[in-house]
């Protein structure tokens, strides 16, 4: 049986905030990551997912699916995640070469989010975040628990 756009299942996403300390520096960042064939496509992103921002972001390896749900310690004293936006996304993944934009429809961010490889450093993505939240009115929505 064939499964229209309306009966299939969206593809999930997360961004986590990933405390991490070491004894000289903070190594502190967010996690994007994306669902796509059983594995999490992930970026690393030093500044805090803001609406209508366009932000510099290094790709990681893919990540286990169990991160979409995970928020604690992570293994070998690497800091412990929190969730600081999950939800749904329409759109599909390329190459990890290429330009793309996913509709997000989470608890923090709703709209366009459109990610491209830097032009002049190969090994840097830029992410445009969606210019609206889904709850502005709420000042902890998507704020890490410090």
């Amino acid at each position: 049986m064939l499964l229209d756009s309306h009966t299939r299942s969206m593809a999930r996403y997360v961004i986590l905030y990933h405390q991490q300390h070491s004894t000289d520096t903070d190594l502190t960042h967010w996690d994007l990551m994306l669902e796509k064939d059983g594995l999490l496509r992930t970026w690393k992103i030093q500044q805090q997912p803001a609406p209508g921002e366009q932000l510099t972001a290094i790709p990681l390896p893919d990540h286990r699916i169990a991160y979409l749900k995970y928020e604690g310690p992570i293994s070998d004293d690497r800091g412990t995640v929190s969730q600081f936006d999950s939800g749904t996304y329409e759109g599909s993944l390329p190459s990890s070469t290429e330009s793309f934009s996913v509709h997000l429809t989470g608890k923090v961010f709703h709209g366009r989010l459109l990610l491209e490889p830097h032009p002049q450093q190969p090994e840097q993505w830029q992410i445009q975040f969606p210019g609206s939240v889904s709850d502005i009115s709420n000042p902890t929505a998507g704020k890490p628990d410090h």
